[in-house]
């Protein structure tokens, strides 16, 4: 749960009582010798003379922390409260008590009952209504929280993590179609003010909709998020979620496309330093041994030894594919040159983006980029791949701006999600935007 006790509710809510009731006194006396002041700011609410007179043994019996004479006391202002502004001292006054007696309960009434009164002055509002919001959140009554603190944003409270506590009770309180809105909207604010929103309201409205299994909007928050913060964590978490919402393969050509965006996935995982976990060089390396890519199982293998991951000796998984790999490595690679020949003579775009990504796995990137830019000429080219594996080869490369020009023509299907999170992460390498320049200076007058 949210923690927002930084905003010292019973502080913010109490202070100054007596000074309140005292000034409405006053105010009576000094009516005629400051209109011209009271004209030029908002005018203390009065009180009756019977409210201040009662007033007074309450406030002795609260100032000398006597809460059983307290209540005594407020039973009798209450009984001659009137006014709207008189019967938010009264709940203040029992809010104050509360306080007193520590009793959480009691103080989320009194607030609630301030704001019923209608009386609250114009500068105490923002207060009140953020007070009444995380006593309710911490009251676990999440739903009047989210109502209470949106309130206070509207009347002005510039408190932090406002819209993060209103987006959080809208969650606790299954109201995710609110909570998505706020979500929203404070992404907007951000946006407009020319700020990131907070990282943790994109990782509440991921976690409902992965909870709602609302994979779509998920996978949408999720490469917001990314762009916005492309750390290796995002980046990590949105690449494994995004696995995991495929669909089991039923056919061999489903088994053969999944491997493909495992692959792609996996290696911007490893692109982004996400790769912290055995079970991911396990998997990567399994496909690629699948596609029989053995230089780039090596080179898998090796990253996970440098990183303690992958234990050099004893693992039988890896050692095993780590001498395959081996043992296929040169004749894989002495048979490039005529393989690259038959593509070039072969009008479909299959062998074409085989070899591409031969020379891929061996970080050949002049070749594998021309080959794979070959292959979006032949027949049935699957162009959402070809222009993906493009992206992460100019990646590879060092050229950012020429692979988010090639993510960006992945624009359908399962591929599509996969490149917005690839240019997640390239984005972050390109190099930041140049401030446009200032106006010259006025030349000095002659």
């Amino acid at each position: 749960m949210l923690k927002f006790g930084s905003l010292g509710v019973a502080a913010v809510v109490a202070t100054s009582l007596s000074a309140l009731v005292a000034t409405s006194v006053d105010a009576q006396n000094r009516r005629n010798r400051d209109r011209d002041q009271a004209a030029e700011a908002p005018a203390t609410p009065q009180v009756s003379r019977a409210f201040g007179q009662a007033f007074g043994p309450l406030q002795t019996a609260m100032s000398a922390a006597d809460w059983a004479a307290a209540d005594a006391a407020l039973a009798a202002v209450r009984a001659v409260a009137q006014s709207e502004y008189e019967r938010y001292l009264v709940a203040r006054s029992d809010f104050a008590i509360g306080a007193g007696q520590a009793n959480t309960a009691r103080q989320l009434a009194a607030v609630n009952a301030m704001i019923e009164s209608n009386g609250i002055p114009a500068a105490e509002q923002a207060r009140i209504y953020l007070a009444a919001g995380q006593l309710a959140y911490n009251s676990q009554q999440y739903a009047m929280a989210a109502e209470r603190v949106q309130r206070a944003i509207e009347l002005g409270s510039t408190a932090p993590n406002l819209s993060t506590l209103v987006i959080d009770a809208h969650f606790r309180a299954g109201q995710l179609d609110q909570g998505l809105a706020a979500f929203r909207a404070a992404v907007a604010a951000a946006t407009a003010a020319g700020q990131k929103a907070p990282e943790s309201i994109y990782s509440l409205a991921a976690r409902e909709l992965q909870e709602a299994d609302r994979t779509p909007e998920l996978m949408a928050v999720l490469i917001e998020r990314a762009n916005a913060y492309p750390s290796e964590a995002n980046l990590r978490s949105s690449a494994l979620i995004y696995l995991q919402s495929l669909p089991p393969a039923a056919t061999r050509p489903e088994e053969v496309y999944q491997r493909g965006l495992s692959i792609d996935a996996l290696r911007l995982m490893r692109a982004a330093n996400a790769m912290n976990d055995r079970r991911f060089y396990v998997e990567l390396v399994s496909n690629l041994a699948e596609d029989a890519l053995p230089n780039e199982v090596l080179a898998v293998i090796a990253e996970g030894e440098a990183a303690s991951l992958v234990p050099p000796t004893g693992d039988a998984f890896f050692a095993e594919r780590k001498q395959t790999a081996r043992d296929n490595l040169a004749e894989d690679r002495a048979s490039l040159p005529g393989a690259e020949r038959r593509a070039a003579a072969d009008p479909a775009a299959r062998l074409a983006v085989r070899v591409a990504d031969a020379y891929f796995a061996y970080e050949n990137w002049a070749k594998a980029e021309e080959l794979y830019t070959a292959a979006l000429a032949k027949t049935e080219a699957d162009t959402g791949l070809i222009n993906l594996r493009i992206g992460q080869t100019r990646y590879r490369a060092g050229n950012f701006a020429g692979a988010m020009e090639a993510l960006a023509q992945v624009r359908d299907g399962d591929r599509a999600t996969l490149a917005r999170l690839w240019e997640a992460h390239v984005r972050s390498k390109l190099p930041a935007e140049a401030p446009a320049p200032s106006e010259p200076a006025a030349a000095p007058a002659t």
